[in-house]
């Protein structure tokens, strides 16, 4: 091969190169605004989602927060008939009841 054959096939390579640069900047030129507009819309969503869940967390933290989370305080109290409840003799029957299940659960441990 002469000199001359290997440079006119390096200019022609050259030339396809930069045709097909040509065509990737301008399909990018169409694709890029899209691609960009497309992914600020994905983290405006994203973020919009974000406070939505705080702001639905901290109002239902709010309606909660005046509710007991005392397990002892969910259940009912066993009332017997003929016998006048007050708030005094209710806590002393949450404490009872409290202390025979912590001494029951350390003999259990024991055994």
């Amino acid at each position: 091969m002469s000199i001359d054959r290997v440079l006119l096939s390096v200019d022609a390579l050259i030339i396809d190169i930069s045709i097909n640069l040509n065509r990737l900047l301008a399909t990018l030129t169409i694709f890029l605004p899209l691609f960009i507009i497309s992914f600020a819309l994905l983290v405006f969503l994203l973020i919009a989602l974000l406070i939505t869940t705080l702001i639905l967390q901290l109002k239902q933290l709010r309606h909660n927060e005046g509710l007991e989370t005392d397990s002892n305080l969910r259940s009912s109290p066993v009332l017997r008939a003929g016998r006048k409840r007050d708030s005094r003799s209710y806590d002393d029957d949450l404490r009872e009841k409290l202390y025979e299940s912590k001494r029951e659960s350390s003999q259990s441990q024991y055994k």
